[in-house]
This record gives structure tokens, C-alpha cells and sequence, in this order.
């Protein structure tokens, strides 16, 4: 029979172990999500037909992120912003 402290230590360690187990699955999940937004924001900037300038800012905005909300008006700011500057 196992001592109380032994057990709790025990437990203790599997808490630790799971804990990082949890954590490296959330890094894998976020990375995943990342990829895949950017996937899916690389088509829709493709098809903007945006001069690469715009596009690198976009694309540095929105590096971190995980959905592309946002990216639509990204793109109508940029538009305006080369309509303006084509006056």
C-alpha cells in the first residue's frame, strides 16, 4: 500500500505530464488553424489582383491570425487607398 504523499506525488507528476501534453496539443491546433487561414487568405488576396506592396501588409497583419475576419475591408482599404492615389 502506497503512502498518501506517494500517491499525491504520483498524482502530482501525472498532473505535470498531462499538463504539458495539453499544452503541445494546443500549440499543434493554433498552428494548424494559422496555416489554414492563411491558406484560404492566400486564395482570396490572389484573386484581389492587390499590388504586392498591399499585399505584404495585408499579409502582415493578419500573419497571427486564426480566421480571416476582417480581410474583405483589409482589401476595400487598400483599394482606396490606390484609388486615392490615382487622382
Amino acid at each position: 500500500m502506497k503512502s498518501v504523499e506517494v500517491q499525491l506525488h504520483e498524482a502530482l507528476g501525472q498532473i505535470k505530464a498531462l499538463t504539458a501534453e495539453n499544452t503541445s496539443l494546443k500549440q499543434a491546433v493554433t498552428a494548424a488553424k494559422i496555416a489554414l487561414a492563411k491558406a484560404e487568405r492566400d486564395g482570396v488576396l490572389k484573386e484581389s489582383r492587390l499590388p504586392e506592396p498591399c499585399l505584404k501588409r495585408i499579409e502582415a497583419a493578419f500573419s497571427k491570425s486564426t480566421s480571416n475576419a476582417g480581410l474583405k475591408e483589409a482589401i476595400n482599404v487598400e483599394l482606396r487607398h490606390i484609388e486615392r492615389a490615382l487622382r
